[in-house]
C-alpha cells in the first residue's frame, strides 16, 4: 500500500465520537495534515465559515452525518446555503445506497463509510483537499502528455456543491476503479 501524504492540508473534522476523533486525527496527522476538530455540526459550521470569511478556508471538511446539536446533513446544507464551495466529505456508519444519495443531496461531495479503510480514507481525503485536487490535475496532465488517457479524478472535474451533477462514485468505488486502472497499465 502506497503512502498517501496530505502535506500542508488544513482539515476540519466534524465528529462527535471521541474514539473516531482520535483515530482520524492520528491518521491525518501521520499523513502531515493539520486537523481542527469540532464535536458537532453547529460548531463545525461556525469554524468553517469563520475560516472562509478570514480568507483561510479549510482544504477539506470531513463531516460525520449523525451528531448532536446539528447533524451533518443540516450542517452541510447550512454551509452550502451560505455559499461555501469547499470540499465536504460525509463520514457515516450507514452504508446503503440511499444513505449515500442523502449525503450527496445534502451537499456533500463524497461519502465514506465507517469503519474506515485507512488507504481509501487517506486517498479520498487527499483527492478532495485543495492540495489533492491540484496534484490530481497535475497527475492527469502528466498522463495525458505521455499519451496514456486516464480518466481525471473526481476532484479534478467536479464542482463542489453542484447538486445538479450526476452522483459521483463513492470513495470505495473510486479506489476499485484506480486499482483496475493500475492493473491495466
Amino acid at each position: 500500500t502506497a503512502n498517501v501524504r496530505c502535506d500542508g492540508t488544513q482539515i476540519l473534522l466534524c465528529e462527535d465520537g471521541r474514539d473516531n476523533q482520535r483515530l482520524i486525527v492520528h491518521l491525518l496527522e501521520k499523513a502531515s495534515a493539520a486537523v481542527t476538530v469540532c464535536d458537532d455540526g453547529q460548531a463545525g459550521v461556525v469554524a468553517a465559515l469563520d475560516a472562509w470569511r478570514r480568507g483561510d478556508p479549510f482544504d477539506l471538511i470531513l463531516m460525520d452525518m449523525s451528531m448532536p446539536v446539528m447533524d451533518g446533513y443540516a450542517a452541510t446544507q447550512k454551509l452550502r446555503g451560505a455559499g461555501y464551495g469547499g470540499s465536504i466529505v460525509a463520514l457515516t456508519a450507514h452504508a446503503m445506497s440511499t444513505d449515500r444519495k442523502k449525503c450527496i443531496e445534502a451537499g456533500c461531495d463524497d461519502y465514506m463509510t465507517k469503519p474506515l479503510d485507512r488507504q481509501i480514507f487517506l486517498t479520498t481525503a487527499s483527492a478532495w483537499s485543495s492540495a489533492g485536487a491540484k496534484a490530481a490535475v497535475a497527475q492527469v496532465s502528466r498522463r495525458l502528455a505521455g499519451g496514456c488517457e486516464a480518466p481525471p479524478s473526481p476532484a479534478a472535474t467536479s464542482t463542489p456543491g453542484d447538486a445538479a451533477s450526476e452522483p459521483r462514485p463513492s470513495a470505495n468505488e473510486q479506489h476499485a476503479d484506480a486499482d483496475a486502472l493500475a492493473a491495466a497499465s
